[in-house]
């Protein structure tokens, strides 16, 4: 396993072939990208006119639409806390632009979690045949990303990741409770 910087992530998520799934495990994440966003949301939450002129979820919209005319499965799984924190019900909102360009996205209780092992790390497998870890601050701020090719690290996340799509419910049919 070694670390990555940002802009090598960034080229290995735009250049996945086949496959990427993701699991997000955190209670909430701060990115300096995303902190505006949810504070527009925040002010009026029925409103999402203003994800027309968010770059990055455009730039993102436009990478899966391309995947998705070349035939590459792209998943996620979020693990919630239920009701939804302020940040998830903000995730919630914004995920159907996504879906629709061609991301699976699916929502898990984290009590239905808890019976089999996870990495420590969110993470994405690429092509079933990398996995990135994505580490974060105790604020939500991402520290590094370490890259793994090891098979004890794919078959950790790979069985976590399955776990987790099984019992996960669909965007479509996910009824968000806020708090």
């Amino acid at each position: 396993m070694h670390d990555v910087s940002a802009a090598e992530f960034d080229a290995l998520l735009h250049a996945v072939g086949s496959s990427y799934v993701h699991l997000e495990m955190r209670p909430s994440y701060g990115t300096d990208v995303e902190l505006p966003y949810l504070d527009v949301w925040r002010r009026n939450p029925g409103d999402t006119s203003w994800l027309a002129e968010w770059p990055e979820l455009a730039e993102g919209c436009e990478t899966l639409r391309r995947y998705r005319s070349a035939g590459t499965s792209c998943r996620r799984v979020h693990i919630v806390d239920e009701p939804l924190n302020v940040y998830w019900s903000w995730a919630h909102a914004i995920t159907p632009p996504l879906v629709e360009a061609g991301e699976d996205v699916r929502w898990l209780n984290r009590v239905h979690a808890r019976d089999w092992p996870f990495p420590r790390d969110d993470f994405y497998i690429f092509d079933d045949t990398a996995v990135v870890y994505l580490r974060y601050h105790s604020n939500g701020q991402n520290a590094s990303f370490s890259y793994s090719t090891a098979d004890v690290d794919l078959d950790l996340c790979r069985s976590a990741f399955e776990a987790s799509w099984t019992l996960a419910t669909p965007h479509r049919d996910y009824r968000a409770q806020p708090r």
